[in-house]
């Protein structure tokens, strides 16, 4: 043990058992709350990541819903004018 090395300080084992213990607890205290803050900060970054996933989506949906629609007016008009030509046609 370190007081071996010391022979001026002069522990008993009660204290040295304390002070082992109340260093382990505060470790894994700190352990237990980085764990929390870990778990925290993964959720709430899973949480922004699919919010920013559903924003994307909704505008992605949306955009393609646009493009739908822009090639179905294309194809409407498209089919106009070759069916005004095709009545031309004698």
């Amino acid at each position: 043990m370190f007081w071996r090395n010391y022979p001026e300080v002069s522990v008993d084992n009660k204290s040295i058992f304390i002070i082992l213990f109340s260093k382990k607890f505060t470790s894994f205290a700190l352990s237990v709350d980085y764990f929390f803050y870990r778990c925290l900060f993964c959720v709430k970054r899973a949480w922004k990541m699919l919010w920013i996933i559903r924003v994307h989506n909704f505008f992605h949906i949306q955009n393609t819903l646009q493009k739908i629609v822009l090639w179905k007016n294309r194809i409407r008009i498209l089919t106009r004018i070759v069916l005004f030509y095709i009545d031309k046609i004698p």
